[in-house]
């Protein structure tokens, strides 16, 4: 009710992505003159992470709330169809029941095996540290997504040396371009394949790596600040003493 009618009286609309953009021109009904876009970055002064991996084993790791956008279902069931027993997905995000419960083929008729299952680590809210370590020992970071209008954590994911596999849809290739591996997020034996092919492949994940890195160094706070504050002064520049005065 509110949105469409702020959308409306705003002076100006900033967004994440063009993506962002063209969907809110689609569904608010707002001129593109109107919307201007302000990437989002990501903080490469982190500390240095443990030398050692925070777990024994290899993992795969997927960052994300628990909702149904971000594909969980189907990540679970393309990660129990590798072959390698050994591997482990990691899902870190903060859990809500009654979100996680109305996900489909979770719910109890259709999880998997309790045995397969252990295979799955629920972390749920970690700090940022300790989610730093899982990046920088993380075989590869898979993140399927139906939707995302930036798509952050696959950028911290490449920030700290992570090779990375997203879904093909949404503002994701905007965003990724040819620095990461994509799969079909519909699609439980694309998204197999796909962590597959990057487990299996050191190569494929020595040049995502190498790519994410200069990809994610692309992507500026400081540039981003500088837009919306040249916005903001041409904005208030443009308003008339009867506009200032209602401030």
């Amino acid at each position: 009710f509110f949105v469409p009618r702020l959308a409306q009286r705003a002076r100006h609309i900033i967004t994440v992505s063009q993506y962002s953009k063209t969907d809110i021109c689609k569904h608010l009904k707002v001129s593109q003159d109107k919307i201007a876009v302000a990437y989002n970055a990501v903080n490469l002064e982190k500390s240095p992470g443990k030398s050692s991996s925070p777990y024994p084993w290899s993992y795969i790791l997927a960052v994300g709330a628990l909702e149904p956008r971000k594909n969980i279902p189907r990540l679970i069931a393309a990660f129990l169809a590798l072959s390698d027993e050994n591997l482990r997905l990691v899902i870190v995000g903060k859990s809500d029941s009654k979100v996680f419960n109305k996900l489909p083929n979770l719910k109890t008729s259709n999880k998997p095996p309790a045995s397969e299952m252990k295979r799955v680590i629920f972390t749920g809210y970690l700090e940022d540290q300790e989610l730093a370590d899982l990046y920088i020992h993380a075989v590869c970071f898979c993140y399927p997504s139906l939707y995302e209008g930036f798509g952050l954590p696959p950028l911290e994911a490449q920030a700290h040396g992570c090779p990375v596999l997203v879904s093909d849809r949404s503002s994701l290739p905007e965003v990724f371009g040819d620095s990461v591996l994509y799969c079909n997020p519909k699609s439980t034996d694309d998204i197999s394949k796909s962590l597959q092919s990057l487990t299996n492949d050191k190569a494929l994940r020595t040049r995502l790596i190498h790519a994410g890195l200069i990809n994610s160094r692309s992507f500026c706070w400081q540039q981003s600040a500088e837009k919306i504050h040249s916005l903001i002064d041409e904005r208030i520049i443009s308003l008339s003493p009867n506009d200032l005065s209602l401030q």
